[in-house]
């Protein structure tokens, strides 16, 4: 998160912040991730992901699902999913 003064870098209309959200980029070789989280109230996470630089393409893929819910008229749960593929420029593309 960016605060002023520095809101003023992206929009006149940003008055006291501006939240800046970077994507995973691919990047070396191939790699995979599988993450899993737990807590209190049955709440849990989890996740996968690849993203890896091949023929010149970045790459990344990732897919995550959060759930909570043991409280009574108060479950939650959020599904994400992405990809994402660019041409990088310079000394990155191999």
């Amino acid at each position: 998160m960016t605060r002023s003064p520095e809101g003023a870098l992206y929009d006149n209309s940003a008055v006291s912040s501006v939240v800046n959200i970077l994507t995973r980029q691919g990047d070396g070789p191939p790699h995979f991730y599988l993450l899993e989280d737990a807590g209190s109230f049955a709440t849990y996470h989890i996740g996968v992901g690849a993203s890896g630089l091949t023929h010149g393409l970045a790459w990344a893929v990732d897919a995550s699902k959060l759930y909570s819910g043991v409280v009574a008229n108060d479950e939650y749960t959020d599904q994400t999913a992405r990809v994402s593929v660019t041409f990088p420029s310079g000394d990155t593309a191999k």
